[in-house]
């Protein structure tokens, strides 16, 4: 059940639908969780028919979701993989510096007969399911281990009462808690037994995936299996967004991959483990709100590490410390949004000595990996594949984008092509007049079109160049106009009157209707530069130089046109382009 199309109504709904109706303000409990009797609490407190399990120590298991991705058996892709990422709503505003869209395309890690999968695990990684496995199944010889790398006392101490005074509801609950408060090292360290373990056991690594030796459909021979990982920063969002079942909801005009949350803001605590259920105080255990597309606690409970290193901008930028996502106990629903990214310190100061960071607020959750090239057979599909690639959709790439040759280059190779061929004919045959008369033709043609072409790129880019610089100007018209908003606000806030609440209300919605004709605008701009950035650059500077001595006494046009040539010969940034924009705008004083 995805949260957009519940199947039935629970009583915290109802709640939330009584108080919608009747403007009344309800405090929702928090959801009703079960006594956590058995040990499954620790690992798999909500069962599935589609979960994915595989074997722990100490009889304990970690359990998975498949995520299909978009696309057929392709190895290197198709345009359908080509997904949208970061602040696509701008929910963020003007502080999500970090968090800016780019379409990138999606990888799976294993090939079925339906396409690609990859998997993701169902819930965070457990306090039982560490202890089971640095303890090879002995809970005593987990929690010794424990107490030496985590600052958990809390927690420990706790879990010992309860064993020591045969507490089980409570140790359970305590076991089924997500993992946190331990350092880098110690989370790949886990991840590292845990696949020794599951190699060295044939109960589990029978169950790990493998791809094929080939990508021919029905190959029976498989190589290496795969490995426990932390999740990419794109397969944690990916799945957070709801994955193929969202992107097919939103083209059948249902709820969207694009939205800020998967779920409405104002039910966020039925899905969510954050400051209104939790008070700031501490996580709770695993499974115990609403699943969000087959997953729990994706948001709020603990923020959850990716194996990417921290850059300024996703993939590309200055690369710094950990990246966790998702959000913690600690966050407000309202700041909450799946593009959201946190930096975790490898090491911190703790005194005047430096430190492994070992953070309250974050945990893990494990996908499953796999080898690029598995066998030299699959090699060799892989490069027979990758012309046809290289040709086609990693044009469409962000790598893509930044070295391969515009479409127009890409004619003129045609062109170039076909002339050489028709030489070569004639070459062949010097005798032959009436062939040679009719080449002649064909090679008047294919002079006559290339001019066409030439002429048409020409034009096309004089007009994305316009609709650039329009949309531009407009997007710097409102920001002026929401700062002066939010000035006004402020103002009447100060003021001692009548009916100022009402006055408030007023201009904040028209502060809201300029923020989103800001954002609306900026993002038609960004696309626009984006597809200005495939075309030949001398064309696209030319036409910007003509518009700007065509304005020349219009400033506003100036500066659009200065920022347009600084972004289209840059590297494809929207977030940076947006904060200049906003400096722009309001440094310059052209909007007023």
């Amino acid at each position: 059940m995805t949260p957009r199309n519940p199947q039935n109504v629970s009583e915290r709904q109802l709640l939330l639908i009584i108080s919608i109706a009747f403007g009344l303000s309800v405090t929702l409990p928090a959801m009703a969780t079960n006594d956590c009797r058995g040990a499954d609490c620790a690992y798999n407190p909500e069962p599935d028919r589609d979960d994915v399990i595989f074997p722990m120590p100490g009889n304990y298991q970690m359990v998975f979701r498949e995520l299909k991705i978009p696309g057929d058996r392709e190895f290197w892709g198709s345009t359908e993989r080509v997904i949208r990422f970061g602040d696509i709503r701008g929910a963020g505003g003007e502080t999500a510096i970090f968090e800016g869209v780019q379409r990138l395309p999606i990888s799976g890690g294993f090939l079925t007969s339906d396409g690609w999968i990859y998997h993701l695990g169902k819930y965070e990684v457990t306090v039982g399911q560490y202890l089971m496995v640095v303890g090879n199944g002995d809970l005593e010889a987990g929690l010794t281990i424990l107490a030496e790398r985590s600052d958990n006392r809390q927690l420990l101490d706790e879990l010992r009462e309860a064993i020591t005074t045969g507490r089980e509801v409570k140790r359970n609950r305590l076991l089924a808690q997500p993992l946190r408060l331990l350092s880098w090292y110690d989370f790949v360290d886990f991840i590292r037994q845990y696949n020794k373990w599951c190699l060295a056991t044939s109960a589990c690594r029978e169950l790990l995936p493998r791809l094929p030796t080939r990508l021919e459909v029905g190959s029976p021979d498989s190589e290496t299996p795969g490995f426990f990982r932390l999740p990419t920063e794109l397969e944690w969002e990916f799945a957070a967004r709801g994955g193929l079942e969202a992107l097919r909801n939103q083209q059948n005009g249902g709820s969207s991959y694009e939205d800020t949350l998967p779920f409405p803001l104002n039910e966020a605590p039925s899905y969510t483990w954050a400051k209104s259920n939790s008070k700031g105080k501490g996580p709770n255990r695993i499974g115990s709100l609403r699943p969000i597309y087959g997953f729990y606690d994706t948001f709020g409970n603990v923020q959850e590490l990716t194996t990417d290193l921290f850059r300024a901008d996703l993939i590309q930028a200055k690369v710094g410390g950990l990246t966790a996502r998702g959000g913690s106990f600690f966050d407000y629903e309202p700041t909450m949004r799946v593009s959201q990214r946190a930096e975790i310190p490898l090491y911190q100061l703790k005194g005047n000595d430096l430190v492994e960071t070992r953070s309250p607020t974050t945990g893990i959750r494990l996908a499953i990996g796999s080898l690029v090239v598995q066998s030299e057979r699959y090699r060799d599909d892989l490069a027979s594949q990758y012309q046809a690639y290289v040709k086609g959709f990693r044009k469409q790439t962000a790598s893509g984008l930044s070295t391969a040759d515009p479409f127009t280059q890409a004619a003129d190779v045609g062109l170039q092509e076909a002339q050489a061929l028709l030489s070569a004919i004639l070459d062949a045959n010097p005798g032959n007049t009436n062939l040679r008369d009719q080449l002649n033709k064909i090679k008047s043609h294919l002079h006559l079109a290339d001019r066409q072409i030439t002429e048409g790129i020409d034009d096309i880019a004089d007009k994305m160049v316009r609709n650039s610089l329009i949309v531009l100007k407009t997007a710097g018209w409102y920001v002026v106009r929401r700062h002066e908003s939010e000035q006004l606000i402020n103002q009447i806030r100060n003021m001692e009157i009548s009916g100022r609440t009402a006055q408030i209300a007023r201009q904040q919605e028209r502060h809201d209707e300029f923020s989103e004709n800001f954002q609306r605008n900026f993002e038609n701009y960004a696309e626009t530069v984006e597809q200005l950035q495939s075309y030949p650059r001398e064309k696209v500077l030319l036409a910007i130089e003509n518009f700007s001595y065509e304005y020349s006494q219009d400033r506003p046009y100036q500066e659009a046109c200065r920022l347009l040539k600084d972004h289209v010969e840059g590297a494809f940034n929207p977030s940076a382009w947006k904060n200049q924009v906003v400096s722009t705008a309001l440094g310059t004083g052209v909007y007023r």
